[in-house]
């Protein structure tokens, strides 16, 4: 089982003063004890409010790594191709993309959704569809949908 944690900080530097932060050891000790894997952060600076992506029916976490071969003009072309056609989708709330901070040449996008329904019945158009094919000729791409629930102490 994989569980996944996704946390907005205000900046990147909010998240490093916590890491500086005398009680940090011990907050990573006791997630590791919930884990089975190693701690894999990403941080990402989104280029639109991911706050909005988050609260949506069911959040769509996109992976993609361009082929090493690949133009990055024709990725981001392509990527921006397909949220441009995305975007006019009712059921499509608010997306965001952004670069790995970790591993760079790793993008993650994430689209806020209705539900995953809705999701899986937006990509099914024949536009979409091309547009989709397009994008995983260029790049490895790993799909997920999260529900994500805030949590309050």
């Amino acid at each position: 089982m994989r569980a996944d944690t996704e946390i907005l900080w205000e900046t990147y530097d909010h998240h490093q003063k916590l890491k500086k932060h005398e009680s940090y050891p011990g907050l990573i000790a006791s997630l590791k004890l919930a884990m089975s894997g190693d701690l894999n952060v990403q941080h990402v600076d989104f280029d639109e409010d991911a706050a909005a992506v988050f609260t949506s029916g069911a959040t769509e976490v996109i992976t993609l790594t361009p082929h090493p071969e690949v133009e990055l003009k024709e990725f981001h072309d392509t990527l921006k191709t397909l949220r441009e056609l995305l975007a006019t989708e009712n059921s499509c709330k608010s997306s965001a993309l952004g670069e790995s901070r970790e591993k760079k040449g790793t993008w993650f996008w994430i689209i806020g959704w209705d539900s995953v329904q809705a999701h899986q019945d937006a990509v099914a158009e024949d536009a979409a569809l091309k547009v989709i094919k397009q994008l995983t000729s260029l790049a490895e791409v790993e799909v997920k949908h999260v529900k994500l629930v805030k949590y309050a102490a």
